[in-house]
């Protein structure tokens, strides 16, 4: 009997955007998510390597990527920044697919820790109107894991 090794495992950061406001604002988007990612992976609070993934800058791409997460081993989850430019409208479809743990950051760009402004959303629960809980004291990884 041979036991199949576990594929490493990996935490998506998901950026949204729209395409409407030009290719620098886009590659200005990119690199500033880039920069979360580097600040985030960097500090030694998420057990998991955190990978970056291309500007999502409309609907069917978010829906698409969530149903890529759901489906790939090596993800244990997603974290969303759903950057200024970026209607909330376009993600609805797309988190409502996701299945795995979810952690949207709402720390907007050049701010020092953005993770330190973090909010935890179950990706079972149905979203609402209400502004979830801000939780300051807790890591990104406790955030990613906690409530699910």
């Amino acid at each position: 009997m041979t036991v199949e090794p576990q594929p490493a495992r990996e935490i998506w950061f998901l950026t949204g955007s729209q395409d409407r406001h030009g290719e620098d604002t886009l590659a200005r988007v990119a690199a500033q998510s880039q920069q979360v990612v580097a600040e985030l992976d960097g500090s030694g609070d998420v057990p998991l390597p955190i990978v970056w993934r291309p500007v999502l800058t409309d609907a069917a791409a978010i829906t698409a990527t969530m149903v890529a997460a759901n489906t790939d081993d090596r993800c244990a989850g997603v974290i969303a920044w759903i950057h200024a430019f970026s209607p909330a409208k376009m993600w609805i479809s797309g988190l409502q697919t996701l299945r795995k743990p979810l952690l949207r950051l709402r720390a907007p760009a050049g701010l020092p820790r953005p993770w330190t402004t973090a909010t935890s959303l179950p990706a079972h629960r149905k979203r609402s109107a209400i502004s979830p809980i801000v939780d300051a004291t807790r890591t990104p990884y406790q955030l990613l894991a906690g409530g699910l």
